[in-house]
C-alpha cells in the first residue's frame, strides 16, 4: 500500500511518466500475486501436493524478480536490474500453470 501511495504522489515529483508507469506496474503485480500466494498457502493446508510447493516457490521468486527488478530500475536507475524482469514474468506464468495442474490433478 505504501509503495502504491508513493507511486501516486511522491514518485512523480522526480520521475518521468514512464518510470511512474513501471513502478505502478510493479506494485500492481506484487499486490495481485501476493494475494494469489496467500490463497495458495491456505489451499496447501487442504491439498498436499508437490506441485503446490513448487508453485509457491515460483510465485515468490517471480514477485521478487519481476517487481523487484522494476523497483530497482526506477529507484536506482539500474538498467541491469531490468534484465531480470522477463525471468520474473516467466516464473509467474510457471507458477500459475503449476497451480492449475495441481488443482486439475486433485479433481
Amino acid at each position: 500500500m505504501a509503495a502504491g501511495a508513493y507511486a501516486s504522489h511522491g514518485l512523480s515529483t522526480w520521475a518521468n511518466a514512464e518510470q511512474v508507469s513501471y513502478f505502478q506496474l510493479a506494485v500492481t503485480y506484487q499486490l495481485f500475486h501476493s494475494l494469489a500466494l496467500l490463497v495458495l498457502c491456505v489451499l496447501s493446508a487442504y491439498i498436499h501436493n508437490r506441485l503446490l510447493l513448487i508453485s509457491k516457490i515460483a510465485f515468490t521468486l517471480g514477485i521478487f524478480f519481476f517487481s523487484g527488478s522494476l523497483y530497482c530500475y526506477v529507484l536506482l536507475g539500474s538498467k541491469l536490474a531490468s534484465a531480470a524482469t522477463p525471468a520474473g514474468g516467466m516464473l509467474l506464468i510457471i507458477a500459475w500453470l503449476l497451480l492449475a495442474l495441481a488443482v486439475l490433478k486433485r479433481s
